[in-house]
């Protein structure tokens, strides 16, 4: 497979680039400490020669250079490498967008095959089958309307006199 390195990210680099160089600030202060210290160690024990104005080095504890040097190199290292590299990565980015970004070649060491569904789980599907329907899409559903009743038959008021007579008769007047 071949990609190709079009951005970095600063922050991203910054965070990750600052931790990285403490730490090699710190391997190589724990070495400049160590070599500094045998030095110091050496000159201290050579006899020193006054007629030639060479005068011994003051006593430094050397644990003190072991204790100090590290930290001072991790934070140092730390800061100043961490600004050069993002300057680096702020100047990359720009020339990216004019050349193109570093290609990579890249191949998969790991092949993966699909593992064997187990008995259990097979099931026999025809050859020919048709696949199901795909789902519909969401739709919210409206409510219905509700189903008309029906009415009750309107029938003229009923006399309390009427004797299933088709045409009540009535007196005015008494």
């Amino acid at each position: 497979m071949r990609y190709e390195l079009r951005k970095i990210g600063l922050w991203a680099f910054i965070k990750v680039f600052f931790f990285v160089n403490m730490v090699i600030g710190f391997i190589f202060g724990l070495i400049y400490a160590m070599f500094f210290g045998l030095i110091f160690a050496v000159m201290q024990n050579l006899p020193y020669m006054p007629d030639q104005g060479i005068e011994p080095p003051p006593d430094t504890p050397i644990g003190v250079l072991i204790v100090i040097l590290p930290f001072l190199f991790a934070i140092i290292g730390g800061f100043v490498y961490t600004v050069m590299g993002a300057i680096f990565v702020v100047i990359y980015n720009l020339v990216v967008k004019l050349t193109g970004g570093i290609e990579f070649n890249l191949e998969s060491l790991v092949h993966l095959t699909p593992a064997a569904q187990p008995a259990y789980a097979q099931t026999h599907v025809p050859e020919y089958s048709t696949p199901p329907p795909p789902p519909m899409p969401y739709q919210e559903k409206t409510p219905e309307p509700p189903a008309p009743q029906a009415m009750p038959p309107l029938d003229p008021p009923q006399d309390k006199h009427d004797d299933n007579n088709e045409f009540p008769s009535r007196t005015v007047g008494g």
